[in-house]
C-alpha cells in the first residue's frame, strides 16, 4: 500500500530513533519498575495485595487489549500524530499516579497510562518501520531493540535507587522529561508517515469485547484470593468474562477487519508457539511480580539492593540472546525452543529449594539461570513465531505474538497471584497455630491477612512477640513464593512438550 511519501535524512534518521526508543522504552519499563515499587506503595498506602495486583494488571489489562487497535489507528492517522497522543496521555497518567493519594487513585491512573501506552509502542515500532529504507531498516530496528532492551534493563537498579532516595513516586514522575522529549523530537524533526487511503475501520467491537472478557476475568481471579470462588460477585463476573470471550470471538469471525483475525490460527505451529509464549511468560512474569516482594519482604533488601539484585539476570540474557540469534541462522530454533524452557524450570526450582537470604550464597545462581533461561528461548520462539506466519504476515504475527506475552503477564498475576494468597494463609495459619501465643495472634491480624507479605506484627505487641510474629509472616510469604516457582518451573517444562509437539512436522504457513 503506499505510505505518505517523505525522505529522511541521516540526521532525521537519528532524531526517528531517540524519539521512538524513549517512547516504547516508557511503555515497557512501566510494566517492570513498577514491580518494584510495590512493597513500598503498599506500606505508603496502607493497601491490601489485591490492590497491589490491580496497580500493575490495570496497566497490563489496557495495553494488551488495545496495543492492536493501536497499530490500526497509526497507520490510519499517522503514526507521529498518534505516538505524540500517546506520550501527552501517558505523561498526563503518570503525574496522576505520581500524586496518588490511595489506591484507587492509582489505579484510575494506572487505567490511563495502560491506553496511552497501547498508542505508544504500536505507533513507534511502526515509525522505525515506516521511516527507514529497505537498506537501513534492518539496522534501525536492531538499534531500536537494542536501547529499548538497555533501558528496561538498567530500569530496576535505577528504579531502586530513586525509591530508597526520594519516593516510589519518582518511578512515575521520571516518565515526564522522557515523554516531553518524545513529543518535542516528534514534532520537530520527525516527518508524518500513515498509509494513504486507509479506509478499514477499526475494530470497536472487538477492542470492547476484549476488555470486558479480559477485565472480568482478572477481577474474577484477584477478588477469589480475598472472598473465595463461592462469592457471588466471583461468579457473576466469571460469567461475564465468559459471556464476552464467546461474543470477542464471534465479533472477530464476522467483521470485515478483525483485531484479531481467528484464521491465523489454523497452523498448528502457529497456535503451539504462541501457546507456548503464554505459557513461559506467565511463568516469567509470575516470577518477575513476586521476586522483589519476597526481596524485600521477607529478605529485609532495600529498594536499592533489590534492584541491583536482578542486574545479574538483565546481563546474562542479552550476553546469551544474540548467540542465540546467530545459532538459529545456522541451525535453526527448534532445538534451543526445546531447550532453554528447561534451564528456565532449573532456575525456578533453584528459586523453591532457596530459605538463604544471603545473595552470593543462596540468590545469585538462580538469579543468573534465569536470565540464562529466558535469553535461550526468547529470540528462537519469536524467530520461530515470524517464521511460520510467513513474511506478508509478519507485522501481524509479531503484533499477535507481543499481546500473548501482555496478557500472559496479566493472567500470570491473577492465577498465581491467587495460588500464593492461598498458600500464604495456608502456611501462617499452620505456624500460628503451632505457636504458644498463636490463637491471639490470629485475632490480632485479621484485618491485614489481606496484606500478605505486606503485613507486620502489630506495635501493641512486645518487640519480642513482635520479632517472632514478623518471622512467621516472613516465612509463610517465602513458602508461598516457593509454591508459586514451582507451579512456573512446571510451567515451563510444560511449554517445551507443546514447543515439540508444534514444530513435529511441517505444518501449513498461518492463514488470516
Amino acid at each position: 500500500m503506499p505510505e505518505l511519501d517523505h525522505q529522511l535524512s541521516a540526521r532525521n534518521g537519528k532524531w526517528v530513533l531517540l524519539a521512538t526508543i524513549l517512547a516504547s522504552s516508557v511503555v515497557f519499563i512501566d510494566m517492570t519498575i513498577v514491580n518494584l515499587a510495590l512493597p513500598v506503595m503498599q506500606l505508603d498506602l496502607d493497601a491490601s495485595f489485591s490492590v497491589m495486583q490491580w496497580v500493575v494488571e490495570a496497566y497490563v489489562l489496557l495495553l494488551t487489549s488495545l496495543m492492536l487497535v493501536g497499530g490500526s489507528l497509526a497507520d490510519a492517522y499517522g503514526r507521529r500524530r498518534l505516538l505524540c497522543l500517546g506520550a501527552g496521555v501517558f505523561a498526563l497518567a503518570s503525574a496522576g499516579a505520581g500524586f496518588a493519594a490511595d489506591g484507587p487513585q492509582l489505579i484510575a491512573a494506572r487505567i490511563l497510562q495502560g491506553i496511552g501506552g497501547a498508542m505508544l509502542a504500536p505507533a513507534s515500532l511502526a515509525l522505525v518501520s515506516s521511516s527507514f529504507p529497505t537498506a537501513t531498516r534492518g539496522k534501525a530496528l536492531g538499534l531500536w531493540a537494542a536501547f529499548s532492551g538497555i533501558s528496561t534493563a538498567i530500569a530496576p537498579p535505577l528504579g531502586g535507587l530513586l525509591i530508597e532516595a526520594w519516593s516510589w513516586r519518582a518511578v512515575f514522575f521520571v516518565n515526564l522529561p522522557l515523554l516531553a522529549i518524545v513529543i518535542f523530537v516528534a514534532y520537530r524533526y520527525i516527518p508524518e508517515s500513515r498509509i494513504e487511503n486507509h479506509h478499514k475501520r477499526v475494530d470497536v467491537a472487538g477492542a470492547v469485547t476484549a476488555v470486558i472478557a479480559l477485565g472480568a476475568l482478572t477481577f474474577t481471579f484477584l477478588r477469589a484470593g480475598e472472598h473465595g470462588f463461592t462469592d457471588l460477585l466471583v461468579a457473576l463476573c466469571g460469567a461475564i468474562a465468559a459471556l464476552a470471550g464467546a461474543a470477542f470471538v464471534v465479533i472477530e469471525r464476522r467483521v470485515e477487519n478483525p483485531m484479531l483475525p481467528l484464521g491465523i490460527f489454523a497452523s498448528r505451529a502457529f497456535a503451539g508457539l504462541n501457546l507456548m509464549t503464554l505459557i513461559l511468560f506467565i511463568a516469567v512474569s509470575g516470577m518477575m511480580f513476586f521476586l522483589p516482594m519476597v526481596l524485600m519482604q521477607s529478605f529485609g533488601y532495600s529498594p536499592t539492593q533489590a534492584g541491583a539484585a536482578v542486574i545479574p539476570s538483565m546481563l546474562a540474557m542479552f550476553i546469551i540472546s544474540p548467540l542465540m540469534g546467530r545459532y538459529i541462522d545456522r541451525a535453526g530454533a527448534r532445538l534451543p525452543i526445546l531447550i532453554g524452557p528447561w534451564i528456565s524450570a532449573l532456575a525456578y526450582v533453584l528459586f523453591a529449594l532457596n530459605d538463604e537470604a544471603g545473595y552470593w550464597t543462596g540468590l545469585w545462581l538462580p538469579i543468573v539461570v534465569m536470565g540464562i533461561g529466558f535469553g535461550a528461548w526468547v529470540t528462537p520462539l519469536t524467530s520461530a513465531v515470524m517464521s511460520v506466519a510467513g513474511e506478508q504476515r509478519s507485522g501481524l504475527a509479531s503484533g499477535i505474538n507481543n499481546a500473548v506475552a501482555r496478557l500472559a503477564q496479566l493472567l500470570a498475576i491473577a492465577l498465581l497471584g491467587l495460588l500464593a494468597a492461598h498458600t500464604f494463609q495456608e502456611q501462617l495459619d499452620l505456624s500460628l497455630m503451632a505457636h504458644n501465643s498463636g490463637p491471639e495472634w490470629l485475632e490480632l491480624l485479621a484485618p491485614d491477612r489481606v496484606k500478605l507479605g505486606g503485613m507486620r506484627a502489630p506495635a501493641s505487641l512486645s518487640l519480642a512477640a513482635q520479632s517472632d510474629l514478623n518471622q512467621l509472616i516472613q516465612a509463610a510469604f517465602r513458602d508461598a513464593f516457593a509454591r508459586v516457582a514451582w507451579v512456573a518451573a512446571g510451567l515451563c517444562i510444560g511449554a517445551s512438550a507443546i514447543g515439540y509437539w508444534a514444530t513435529s512436522k511441517p505444518c501449513a504457513r498461518a492463514r488470516t
